[in-house]
């Protein structure tokens, strides 16, 4: 139980860490210079820093239905993005890609069973 509580928290910390590498280190060398581009390549590095802070709000909050389910409805979205984004440009076939669709993926799961009604009956119970 103990490891798989530690691949909740690896995916949600990755995605706070991949936001990081995204706009610390991706945006400047992509966009040297500011510009409209700059702008929207830094909103998906937040994006990512938001989906792993939810879910670190999920798990540090198990009993809250809304954290779940806010957590869970971005999870599904970021997934469906990453996915569509990753087939488009072919980045799915490249690690970046392949770590960023994993890290999406397994705090889906992580979301969708905090979200369950048997997850939520057996918190309230307690």
């Amino acid at each position: 139980m103990r490891s798989w509580r530690i691949l909740d928290a690896v995916a949600a910390w990755g995605l706070v860490l991949l936001g990081c590498v995204h706009n610390f280190v991706a945006a400047p060398m992509a966009y040297p210079e500011v510009n409209e581009r700059l702008f929207w390549f830094i909103g998906a590095g937040l994006s990512l820093w938001y989906a792993g802070a939810l879910n670190l709000v999920r798990r540090a909050t198990p009993a809250s239905r809304t954290a779940s389910f806010a957590s869970l409805l971005t999870n599904l979205t970021m997934l469906a993005f990453v996915v569509a984004y990753g087939l488009y440009t072919g980045a799915i076939r490249r690690p970046e890609g392949m770590v960023l669709v994993a890290l999406v993926a397994i705090a889906t799961l992580f979301s969708a069973a905090a979200s369950s009604p048997r997850t939520n009956s057996a918190s309230s119970a307690q």
